[in-house]
């Protein structure tokens, strides 16, 4: 390789850097958690590229195999105090969006509760419930909606806040 070939794809990488810096930036100014739900259940199903610039992280592949590739992106402040803690896309291994392809965030920071989510979604329904066998144990709601289904969950750590919420497809 040239230096000038060198150089150019350092310079491309820089621009590629800068440009997602510069979408977490406005993603964090400007952009509540309700935000970024409704901008990534619109682009349903998920590419990778669109996900990054909605999410506003730029993902790391983690695994890819026969069945799937794994995405993963790092911490995201919002603008409401919440926090994506991190981030992880699913999708088959030539990253297209299938039938066991999934995204899920995890959060932190302010609380989210079940009584927010359901005033901005009315078919929001409990499919899952502690045993109290463990902290491990989730309170698990699902909202269906044309383009797939909303999965809220809520940890017994925590179990009046929302800890991660999980996009499926129909």
């Amino acid at each position: 390789m040239t230096k000038n070939m060198t150089a150019n794809l350092f310079l491309l990488f820089l621009l590629a850097s800068s440009a997602c810096a510069r979408e977490a930036y406005l993603l964090e100014r400007e952009s509540s958690i309700w935000d970024v739900i409704r901008r990534l259940s619109l682009q349903m199903p998920f590419k990778r590229d669109a996900f990054e610039k909605d999410i506003g992280t730029q993902l790391t592949l983690k695994k890819r195999d026969q069945h799937m590739s794994h995405w993963v992106g790092s911490q995201v402040r919002l603008a409401d105090g919440v926090e994506i803690v991190s981030t992880s896309l699913v999708l088959d291994p030539a990253d297209k969006f299938d039938s066991v392809s999934g995204a899920t965030i995890y959060l932190s920071g302010t609380c989210i509760g079940i009584d927010e989510i359901k005033d901005r979604y009315v078919n929001v329904l409990m499919i899952d419930s502690p045993r109290g066998h463990s902290l491990q144990d989730e309170t698990v709601y699902r909202s269906v909606n044309g383009w797939g289904e909303l999965v809220f969950s809520f940890s017994e750590t925590s179990p009046d806040c929302l800890a991660y919420l999980t996009f499926r497809g129909p």
